[in-house]
């Protein structure tokens, strides 16, 4: 058909549908029919080729009608194959009756089969996982190569030059009471130890032992809180506010450093610290109420009138009055003695 070009091919479609019905009898007049399409030469000798196949085809394939027996013969020998198919599955056949096995199977086989191919499986698959699972326990298992390095390694074993000497010392102490020498060497010892853990400048740290490497290696970090909004931010400060101004500037404090450790509002970190700062102030720390007063304005400029008015609301830390008794008695003891009259002298 590549020698054909679309527009031919359309034209011999068209042209096929002239062929008579393929079991049918030869149409004589195709030639005149073909005629009248006016086709090209080629397609004209390819329509020749078609009529000529079926024409082979009908001499090869005869037409036959069926005798009117044939349904009977048909059903009849369809009967005798169900009936000798239903008699070997009871088991009922020439020889008498089949065994025991051979019932169990035909009954049971649609079942088994399945089973045993869903067992074999599931083992393949569990044969299959089973390195690999305990290829991974091996690796969990392992230690790794910073925990070899921590392992302590085993003392070395005692020289036979070093055997006598220490079974003649461990002698001598036995005989001159050798337990109680000891207990003072440990004695020393640990003083020894103490003195020079004392004597550890600050920037140095104390060597980690093994254990605590290993601890340290395992717990892991902490989450970080989540930060404060904006308005969870100034909802605690306002309870800050009520507590400091109650007098209980602990709580206070608590929650205006909860505010600058997790706030993003540069307004409410300066308001926090300034809070910070009158508690401060409060308490009579008055050069670190100052700090925490510039690092308020730092934070936010806008801070600076309201800590001036708080300043002029908050009243300044008083000093403690004395006592009533200490009161009368500088009283008491400030006064001149007034001179005796007339009755005091005759008493």
């Amino acid at each position: 058909m590549a020698e054909f070009e679309p527009r031919e091919l359309d034209e011999l479609e068209d042209a096929l549908e002239l062929l008579s019905d393929p079991f049918g009898a030869e149409d004589e007049d195709l030639d005149a029919r073909l005629a009248e399409l006016e086709l090209s030469p080629a397609l004209d000798e390819r329509m020749h080729e078609y009529a000529d196949v079926l024409a082979l085809c009908r001499e090869a394939f005869p037409l036959e009608e069926p005798g009117d027996d044939l349904l009977a013969d048909v059903l009849a020998e369809a009967r005798a194959v169900a009936s000798t198919s239903t008699k070997h599955h009871e088991g009922v056949g020439a020889g008498g009756s089949a065994s025991g096995w051979q019932r169990f199977w035909e009954r049971w086989r649609g079942t088994l089969v399945p089973g045993f191919a869903l067992a074999g499986t599931a083992a393949l698959v569990l044969w299959m996982l089973e390195p690999e699972t305990a290829e991974t326990l091996a690796l969990v298992e392992s230690p790794s190569a910073d925990e070899k390095k921590d392992e302590p390694r085993p003392s070395e074993a005692p020289t036979d030059a070093a055997m006598p000497t220490r079974a003649e010392g461990g002698a001598e102490r036995a005989d001159a009471g050798g337990g109680e020498a000891k207990a003072e060497e440990e004695g020393e010892q640990g003083d020894a130890e103490e003195v020079a853990g004392d004597d550890l400048t600050p920037g140095a740290s104390k060597p980690k032992s093994k254990k605590t490497k290993a601890v340290e290696r395992a717990v892991e970090p902490e989450p970080e809180p989540e930060p404060l909004t904006k308005n969870e931010s100034w909802d605690l400060i306002d309870a800050a506010d009520k507590a400091r101004k109650a007098g209980r500037c602990v709580e206070a404090t608590a929650d205006y450093e909860t505010v600058i450790g997790r706030t993003r509002e540069d307004a409410a970190r300066g308001r926090a610290h300034a809070g910070v700062g009158l508690c401060r102030l409060q308490q009579g720390q008055h050069t670190d109420a100052e700090a925490w007063f510039d690092q308020a304005r730092a934070e936010s400029p806008a801070v600076g009138p309201w800590l001036d008015d708080q300043l002029d609301e908050q009243p300044a830390p008083t000093k403690k009055k004395p006592s009533k008794k200490k009161k009368a008695k500088s009283d008491y003891s400030g006064k001149k003695k007034a001179p005796l009259g007339p009755l005091d002298s005759k008493h």
